[in-house]
């Protein structure tokens, strides 16, 4: 076990693990300074994570030929798209609980797919 943990922390692919984490984590600080000075309301936040996850998922798959970085961009935008669900409904009450479960599982349904 501790051996797999080495060797994706040091891996293959490391350093694109890192990079989307950067890059989103950038996204984000964004995004916060968009909110802290009133421009992006609550509908707009998660649209905005829903369309950054739809746009990572596309890239992820058009990149098909790079497993790796596949994968890594497919990631962040499942992520992406979980955390619209479940921002949309526990942190602004966009959507009644039954939605958010719904939504989830079709983006549980686009991942095996």
């Amino acid at each position: 076990m501790g051996q797999a943990v080495l060797e994706f922390l040091t891996g293959e692919g490391a350093l694109a693990r890192v990079g989307i984490a950067l890059l989103l984590g950038g996204l984000l600080f964004l995004v916060k300074y968009g909110i802290d000075h009133g421009w992006i309301n609550e509908v707009v936040r998660v649209a905005l994570a829903a369309v950054a996850g739809g746009i990572l998922l596309t890239l992820g798959h058009r990149m098909s030929r790079s497993r790796i970085l596949s994968q890594v961009l497919i990631g962040g935008g499942v992520g992406a798209l979980y955390m619209a669900v479940f921002s949309a409904h526990v942190f602004y009450g966009l959507i009644p609980l039954g939605v958010a479960i719904g939504l989830a599982s079709i983006v549980s349904l686009v991942c095996l797919g």
